[in-house]
């Protein structure tokens, strides 16, 4: 079902026993920000995604989209020690050093949202209850990642980031994310 962003969060389509809410979409898309509306929503916690990315894969020129250069084995073991009540340490990735920062405990407990790229990707979306795809065109989708890139992720100008955009991360999206919205609950328009 299609749903603006206004409607999806004024109406109560979120059933109270979901446990896991897996909130994919594009790059730019709004993922995080639906994630927080959505826990803030239900009282959730938000796992976010970028922090599983792999550092060692991770090259100025490398395709960071390509569900390869994400550690899904930690999040998907993550997930399952989540879901059998006991806690877990994650990794927090730093993009401004390219590397992980530092790790976090995420205790056990109640419900989580699962926000990122992959999220519909099989060995995350296998222990989803509930699932959102954050839709949004591509123009908007670029401008918004052209602003987050420069001002939140440093050492890109506007051309190097579009430069991305063009031959790596559209295309990833394409094959790898869009590809999958058909898997969702909800499709919100943003």
């Amino acid at each position: 079902m299609e749903l603006s962003i206004e409607d999806f969060f004024e109406g109560d389509f979120i059933p109270k026993d979901v446990i896991v809410i897996c909130v994919a979409g594009g790059s730019g898309s709004g993922k995080s920000f639906v994630a927080e509306r959505i826990a803030d929503k239900v009282g959730a916690r938000v796992l976010a995604m970028d922090d599983y990315i792999l550092p060692n894969k991770i090259t100025r020129d490398s395709n960071w989209d390509l569900p390869e250069c994400w550690d899904l084995d930690l999040l998907n073991a993550n997930l399952k020690s989540f879901l059998d009540g006991r806690g877990f340490k994650k990794p927090v990735y730093d993009f401004r050093n390219g590397g992980i920062s530092k790790y976090e405990v995420f205790e056990a407990g109640g419900r989580i949202v699962v926000e990122g790229l992959h999220s519909l990707h099989d060995l995350v979306f296998s222990y989803s209850d509930f699932s959102v795809f954050v839709e949004s065109p591509e123009s908007v989708r670029l401008a918004r990642v052209v602003k987050r890139d420069f001002s939140e992720r440093g050492g890109y100008n506007e051309s190097r980031i579009k430069e991305r955009w063009n031959n790596t991360i559209q295309s990833a999206f394409l094959k790898y994310v869009d590809s999958q919205k058909w898997k969702v609950d909800f499709i919100v328009l943003n």
